[in-house]
């Protein structure tokens, strides 16, 4: 079994054309399951594993743990998860405090 994933971790995916696809591990919710940051710029090769990767990224739930474990995705680096502000609920937009 390969590593267990913790908040913070990042995966590269390979995606369309090979190109590099970049996931930030947030953690489990109970109904859910595994919430991701998402990088939106794909890359040729492997960038750096900065928090910038991630300015302009969007969170979703996606089966990471499983895609590590199954060989879709592989832990490439880690970084400071964002903190959200805890008053962010429902659909409304909400900011991330990226210090």
């Amino acid at each position: 079994m390969g590593k267990r994933a913790k908040p913070g971790d990042v995966a590269e995916v390979h995606g369309p054309a090979g190109r590099l696809i970049y996931l930030q591990y947030l953690g489990a919710h109970p109904k859910y399951g595994d919430s991701i940051l998402v990088a939106v710029r794909m890359h040729e090769t492997r960038p750096e594993i900065r928090v910038e990767l991630f300015r302009d990224g969007y969170v979703t739930f996606y089966p990471f743990r499983a895609a590590l474990s199954q060989g879709l995705a592989q832990i490439s680096g880690i970084s400071h998860p964002p903190k959200f502000r805890s008053d962010c609920v429902g659909l409304e937009p909400c900011t991330v405090d990226r210090s």
